[in-house]
């Protein structure tokens, strides 16, 4: 997670969030810290543990330090004004087909969506570490490569660059 975080913070010209334990990881931040963040206009990423409730899923979840939780309905609730984010959470954007008929698909990234955030990026599924710190690596090579090209062409770059990468490479 460290590694991932003074990657994501190179790439936005800032310092990671520390947790209370010292490493710079997201998982360490307070909820209220990681709320106060998610107030703030820029972009960010966030480097976390998801768990995705198929029963409930606006209940779906942001794991952070000492146990807190961060629910999907509670990003919906109390508003997000990131203009993008991208998480590196398991199951991020997964939504939940049991509540369609009330609500709509619910999960962490729609819920983010409805608080305000204009793009959400994470994954469908759960996700290991190292796969993900490589992808957005190779997410921000593409963008960087080609600033003016538009979202799917970096997705479809950052896909073309971890297919193409040798076993070795990692």
């Amino acid at each position: 997670m460290a590694a991932e975080a003074h990657e994501a913070a190179r790439r936005y010209a800032t310092e990671p969030h520390r947790s209370r334990a010292g490493s710079a990881a997201g998982a360490g931040l307070s909820a209220f810290d990681l709320l106060r963040l998610l107030h703030g206009p820029g972009p960010g990423h966030l480097i976390v543990h998801g768990r995705y409730d198929p029963e409930e899923p606006r209940r779906s979840r942001l794991e952070l330090a000492a146990g807190e939780r961060l629910y999907a309905w509670t990003f919906a609730a109390l508003g997000i004004h990131s203009r993008e984010l991208k998480l590196s959470a398991c199951q991020a954007n997964v939504s939940g087909r049991a509540t369609r008929d009330r609500l709509g698909p619910i999960g962490l990234g729609p819920a983010l969506l409805v608080g305000g955030a204009r793009r959400v990026l994470g994954p469908l599924w759960a996700c290991d570490q190292v796969a993900s710190w490589m992808f957005h690596r190779c997410l921000y090579a593409a963008q960087a490569a080609a600033p003016q090209a538009s979202w799917p062409q970096w997705l479809a770059d950052a896909r073309r660059q971890m297919q193409a990468m040798p076993a070795a490479g990692l």
